[in-house]
């Protein structure tokens, strides 16, 4: 394992209480909540994690230590990866039940400075209440979904309905338990005051981007560009274009769909899709037998960032129905690697103001009509020889506005004033 430290302030030790999802068996390792966790160790803070083990899993709940944390495993339903609406809803509601009785037991009345949690899922409030009696806790979230208004975008669930009604009183409730919420992008905070200024108005609503830890790697081994796409099966004379991470209604798959039947008409081009999610297996079989595409199941972290270093571009791809500002986290990953991003999305993210402003990639709608208006936006790219330049703009914007050691302290400053 390879780790160049980050220059560390000391501060004085605080007790955090970190609620994730999904399960995080480690903190060595590359990601963005393991970054985060492994910086607030690093600072010299006294870490507990809790997060779930869906029961597909079958792997034992239980309390271990490792690293200087606790970890706490909670044995969930099946969130995730589900095509099941009424599975994963059922899931989402016993979630909060499961996490309370474990936390109780392995945790108790145990006091804590800070506890921090993510979105999905929204139901952390008896967790919060409980921890909530002492009155110097902070409770800060990081905003990374709003649900459930990202169901009803995808249609997934009717606005008004019965189950819509107990999902949204979940999320105002957590608001309310909530001193400070964290959001991925300014059209984040502002969307969240807008739709909640009567919940909102004695809470902290400020900008918590992703971010992650540039000076970690977690697999020392050279890299080699050539060897990387035999060793993957991937041509060396094409320009790749890698997707990784979820597929899922999300990310728009009738799009993908569409422009995976573009890539197959092109010479010069390539399609990668590494990922997992409800989707894939569609998107794998739709794709079948065809020359430019491949389509792959998740790999290990250190071997994702060798697939999108050795490829030209990374994509992003959104739902155009959304009317929620998404800022995937995926965009992190390619900018790391310096790669331009080819970004397809809804209308209201603020993906588009960072690519089109910092000038690293190209942007549209995710409708199958702006179809040749990417294809020319990329062709443009190669043509005009920017590739490098653009990956180089990438990097040094994620370097300056994406590093976990600027996000975490951010989490403490409440407790110092």
């Amino acid at each position: 394992m390879a780790k160049q430290m980050n220059n560390i302030v000391s501060t004085d030790s605080r007790k955090v209480l970190f609620l994730t999802t999904p399960y995080l068996r480690t903190i060595n390792t590359k990601g963005l909540f393991p970054d985060l966790a492994r910086e607030i160790v690093e600072l010299g803070h006294d870490l507990t994690i809790v997060s779930p083990i869906e029961k597909r899993n079958n792997l034992a709940a239980g309390i271990r230590y490792e690293d200087r944390v606790r970890y706490i495993d909670v044995r969930t339903g099946n969130m995730s990866k589900t095509k099941s609406k009424i599975i994963k809803g059922l899931s989402t509601i016993t979630f909060e039940y499961e996490y309370y009785h474990a936390v109780k037991k392995f945790i108790g009345d145990e006091q804590f400075d800070l506890i921090i949690y993510s979105t999905p899922p929204i139901s952390y409030t008896k967790t919060l209440k409980h921890f909530k009696k002492n009155p110097r806790t902070k409770t800060y979230l990081m905003l990374k979904d709003i649900f459930p208004q990202n169901a009803v975008d995808l249609e997934m669930m009717r606005e008004g309905s019965l189950i819509h009604k107990y999902f949204r009183r979940k999320e105002k409730e957590l608001y309310e338990y909530s001193d400070i919420i964290g959001c991925m992008s300014p059209k984040n905070v502002e969307y969240l005051k807008d739709h909640n200024a009567e919940i909102l108005s004695n809470h902290i609503v400020e900008l918590f981007p992703n971010a992650i830890d540039l000076n970690y790697s977690d697999n020392p081994d050279s890299y080699s560009k050539e060897l990387t796409r035999d060793q993957y099966g991937l041509p060396i004379d094409k320009y790749i274009l890698i997707y990784g991470g979820n597929i899922g209604k999300p990310q728009g798959p009738e799009f993908i769909k569409a422009f995976i039947d573009r890539i197959e008409k092109e010479k010069d081009l390539f399609f990668l899709i590494v990922g997992s999610g409800t989707e894939i297996r569609d998107i794998k079989q739709y794709s079948n037998n065809m020359q430019n595409i491949k389509v792959m199941d998740s790999v290990a972290q250190d071997e994702f960032k060798k697939l999108v270093m050795c490829s030209d571009f990374g994509c992003i791809f959104l739902d155009n129905r959304f009317t929620i500002p998404n800022f995937p986290q995926r965009l992190l990953s390619y900018m790391e690697c310096a790669k331009p991003i080819i970004a397809a999305t809804d209308v209201n993210t603020d993906i588009r103001e960072v690519i089109e402003n910092e000038k690293i990639g190209c942007w549209v709608e995710s409708d199958p009509v702006e179809l040749d208006s990417l294809m020319e936006k990329i062709s443009d790219i190669i043509i005009k020889n920017e590739l490098i330049k653009m990956g180089e703009r990438a990097l040094f914007f994620c370097q300056n506005n994406y590093n976990v050691s600027k996000t975490v302290s951010q989490l403490f400053e409440p407790l110092d004033n």
